[in-house]
């Protein structure tokens, strides 16, 4: 650390850093060279930020007990108001909702960084109100609003501090010197200048100028390739010299954070982790309180008392950071049951309800289960109460208060925090304290408002964990970098779109008024003159530099930085080598033994669990059925807004079977086209069934209306199609049957069987039947082809209705594709004339392969007998290959992981390779 910024410390001068990673390092130096005196008593260090200087300025006058100073939340509190009152205003002379185009907080984030630049470059923004551009007039009008505000109320803000204190005329002898400012505003020199005539010392520590050693460059394929090697480089570093600081700078840091934690880790771990269980390596990334697990975990058990969905309600659910230890393991159990009891939206009684109605499934005898059930029911009991008993306008200090009481009724937080956990526990006090202060500027809220506006604070702050500040492997920012020292150096990812990074101005404050102010962001050429300053001080760092950066980011081919020199590239294979987790394991595993096992346990029940599903599921790939239906493996599906294609089908059919319950036959159908009664007979249908999935589903008025006229229409053209049958009479909708297969009974249920009208019969066993089977999506005559059918229900439904007399002889089979603009007939008949555009046996196509299986009617049911029968004995015998009968079948199935096809696949094209 500067030697000349370590005698001013001993001396009793204050220092200002320019940032707070360099006010950190500074302290820590400090405190260093006392240990290294021999002093154990020494006092503390005045070291701040410039704001912080400025507050405490501030305090030291005392005129802090006439002007209260408001934090950023507060002050954007006040902007948005003034945003919405001015939208208000203009709505009421154009009549439009101009609030739902406008997001007021970000807007009110974007009029305090220009109300700062305005007071920091001392531009008047009350003369912004006469600008021609709107969006730097209605800053104006904020800005003036906002000013009068503070006048009014004895407030003053952070930005105007400067400006106060020479006001207020200060007197100090307090030496002060600045460190690691490369450019000081308009303010910042007035301020300068007013303390050093009042007889304060200031001194501004220059930044240090290019070093003279040398550096060497290189360039990689990827970002990942160069992680990797950095990650290389510094475990050899770190073998040879566990005491070096290393310091890895990037120009994004947030973006790379994950390929450069991976790579690190992987490069790391077998060399580092023998003699150490910490992380070697630390980024020096400033976060948000909002990103930390701790905290986002207490506000989503507060999102508990509004308004939820159900992906919001895992993340609860499963969060380790509140309730018992039992209790955690029986709400991850319980997330997979509460998918098929609730919505996608719903409210906490309504959780709470379905909670209840779980409690009834356990066992009551184990103890174990019930105890941890009645706990978790009690605390969002709890919960409830407090919601319903506080449902008007609070003060936010009530609601602190009601939102601690919500967290301890759920035991938030557990007890056992680490150190980052705890650092952000104590955050979270300061943020309430630093909320609980908009009652100042505010109205009361309700319960939605307050959720919201914490929700916001939180997103605000700052915050960074210092537990593994002093890790030997620093990852940082350029900005952070400001004055630090290290052994080495990497300069990674400086690439010529990475570096130098161009601000964007305030879109707020004029361009040509931010130009003569001399503002960084409105000149390209001060920012390129600031970022070779910047480049400069980078290659101070160390008299050990590397820089690089990767060739290729997506299409785009990259040079390296203008502002590093484009020196020769340095040969790769001076680098440490990469290491390769991966290849280390293969190599230290013995060869794997492959057995070929794809039989699981008979199946001894004499009924089967799935019906048709079952065989469906046996017929597209075995293991699937084996997962589904021995395993009892099931789909983590959540609830989703609207309909999918299965409820879809589900509401089609019901529908239908309450239309034909009522109609009964074709000459029903017939008279209610006639006498133009059909729709109205839909219309009843439809809103009876709609009506009741609504109901559970919580979906609005506008979903049952759009829903209502698209079945409305389908049902019209499907039924207006029926009508042109011959006479036919519903013998059965939905209708409940068995059939023994092997031995295996399986239940069915068919979604229609209609008896033909034929003279020649003269009782209901010998009336011909036709079976059909809705679908809602497209289906063709191949889907029962074949020894593995895609569709092999109606051959079962076939089978079935074949080996009970009583029913009558089947003379079709047909798919009813009830789809808009595409509804038809698709199956086969015994004889002619049957259905509209069905063709019997003898007139397929010369190339169906249903037809070369079979001649004639006939001998349909034992070539379906054999095939479903197959299927049926490899079920109750436990074959379970994972053997998928085309890629179709992998599309359907979610039991990818399970059996890991994808990586079987995946392996044998590398073989071919």
């Amino acid at each position: 650390m500067n030697p000349t910024v370590l005698q001013a410390l001993n001396q009793g001068a204050s220092v200002i850093t320019a940032t707070r990673r360099l006010a950190y390092e500074l302290k820590s130096a400090y405190d260093n060279q006392q240990i290294e005196l021999g002093r154990k008593v020494w006092p503390t260090a005045r070291i701040m930020t410039w704001d912080g200087w400025m507050q405490a300025l501030w305090h030291e006058t005392g005129t802090d007990t006439l002007l209260s100073v408001l934090n950023n939340a507060q002050l954007q509190q006040l902007l948005c108001e003034f945003i919405e009152a001015d939208l208000k205003s203009r709505e009421s002379q154009t009549g439009h909702n101009l609030a739902a185009l406008w997001n007021i907080p970000a807007t009110a984030r974007t009029a305090l960084d220009a109300w700062q630049l305005c007071h920091q470059w001392r531009i008047s923004f009350s003369a912004l109100q006469t600008s021609e551009q709107a969006d730097h007039a209605h800053f104006g009008r904020w800005a003036t609003r906002l000013y009068a505000r503070l006048s009014e109320q004895n407030w003053i803000s952070p930005a105007q501090l400067p400006e106060q204190l020479i006001a207020a005329e200060i007197k100090t002898k307090q030496d002060a010197l600045l460190f690691g400012f490369d450019h000081l505003n308009v303010q910042q020199l007035r301020f300068i200048e007013y303390y050093r005539k009042q007889g304060g010392g200031l001194t501004r520590i220059n930044s240090k100028g290019t070093a003279s050693s040398e550096m060497r460059r290189y360039s990689f394929d990827s970002p990942k390739a160069e992680w990797q090697q950095i990650g290389a480089w510094a475990r050899d570093k770190l073998l040879n010299n566990p005491q070096l600081k290393i310091g890895i700078i990037t120009p994004d840091t947030n973006s790379i954070r994950a390929v450069a934690e991976q790579s690190l880790r992987e490069q790391l771990t077998p060399a580092y982790f023998e003699h150490s269980s910490t992380d070697p390596f630390h980024f020096s990334i400033a976060g948000t309180l909002f990103e930390q697990p701790l905290i986002k975990g207490a506000l989503a058990c507060l999102d508990l008392l509004g308004k939820l969905e159900f992906k919001q309600l895992s993340g609860i659910f499963l969060s380790n950071f509140w309730g018992s230890e039992s209790e955690q393991l029986l709400r991850a159990q319980l997330v997979m049951e509460l998918r098929r009891k609730l919505a996608y939206r719903f409210d906490l009684y309504e959780l709470i309800e379905a909670l209840s109605a779980l409690q009834k499934k356990p066992d009551p005898d184990n103890e174990s289960t019930r105890k941890p059930f009645s706990i978790l029911l009690d605390s969002l009991g709890a919960l409830q109460s407090i919601k319903t008993n506080n449902r008007g306008r609070q003060p936010l200090s009530v609601w602190r208060e009601l939102f601690n009481t919500c967290l301890n009724s759920l035991d938030w937080p557990v007890s056992k925090l680490d150190s980052d956990e705890f650092q952000a526990l104590q955050s979270w006090e300061r943020c309430l304290e630093e909320w609980i202060k908009l009652d100042a500027v505010c109205k009361p809220m309700s319960l939605v408002q307050a959720l919201q506006s914490l929700n916001g604070v939180c997103r605000e702050l700052v915050f960074q964990a210092r537990t593994r500040a002093r890790a030997p492997i620093q990852i940082m920012g350029i900005l952070e970098a400001a004055e630090l020292e290290f052994d080495c150096v990497w300069l990674a990812g400086f690439d010529e779109l990475a570096w130098p990074i161009i601000a964007p101005a305030n879109p707020l404050i004029p361009m040509s008024t931010q130009i003569e102010a001399g503002i960084p962001a409105a000149t390209l050429s001060l920012q390129t003159q600031l970022a070779d300053m910047k480049t400069g001080q980078l290659c101070a760092l160390s008299k050990d530099i590397i820089y690089s950066h990767a060739r290729i980011q997506g299409d785009i081919e990259l040079d390296v930085s203008p502002t590093l020199p484009a020196g020769n590239l340095s040969d790769l294979n001076d680098l440490p080598a990469i290491f390769s987790l991966n290849e280390a394991i293969r190599e230290a595993t013995p060869p794997l033994q492959i057995r070929n096992d794809d039989m699981g346990f008979p199946y001894r029940e004499e009924t089967a669990r799935g019906g048709t599903g079952l065989v469906q599921k046996q017929s597209a790939c075995p293991f699937s059925a084996y997962a589904k239906y021995r395993l009892k493996a099931e789909e983590d599906d959540e609830p989703r807004i609207g309909m999918d294609n299965l409820q879809r089908g589900s509401l089609l059919h019901k529908i239908l079977e309450t239309i034909w319950l009522e109609l009964k036959d074709s000459s029903t159908l017939c008279r209610h086209i006639e006498q133009d009664t059909l729709g109205d007979l839909i219309q009843q249908h439809i809103q009876t069934q709609l009506n009741h999935y609504v109901a559970h589903s919580g979906l609005g008025d506008g979903f049952k209306i759009a829903e209502t006229q698209r079945l409305h229409a389908l049902l019209s053209e499907w039924l207006n199609l029926e009508s042109q049958r011959p006479p036919f009479t519903v013998a059965g909708t939905e209708m409940k049957c068995t059939h023994q297969i092997n031995g295996l009974e399986i239940n069915l249920s068919l979604d229609r069987v209609d008896q033909i009208a034929d003279s020649g019969s003269d009782t209901a066993a010998n009336s011909p039947l036709l079976v059909m089977d809705y679908k809602s999506g497209n289906c063709k005559l191949k889907d029962w082809e074949g020894p593995r059918p895609d569709q092999p229900q109606l051959p079962l439904y076939f089978l079935a209705l074949e080996h009970n007399a009583s029913f009558g002889h089947v003379d079709a089979l047909s798919f009813a594709q009830v789809k808009s603009g595409l509804c038809q007939y698709i199956g086969i008949s015994r004889s002619e004339n049957t259905l509209p555009d069905i063709n019997t046996l003898e007139a397929l196509a010369w190339n169906s392969a249903l037809k070369k299986d079979v001649g004639e009617w006939s001998q349909l049911k034992p070539l379906w007998e054999a095939r479903i029968g197959k299927l049926v004995k490899d079920y109750q015998q436990g074959f379970a290959q994972v053997d998928p009968k085309s890629i179709q079948s992998c599309h359907f199935c979610s039991f990818g992981p399970l059996c890991r096809i994808h990586t079987r696949n995946s392996r044998e094209e590398e073989d071919v390779n």
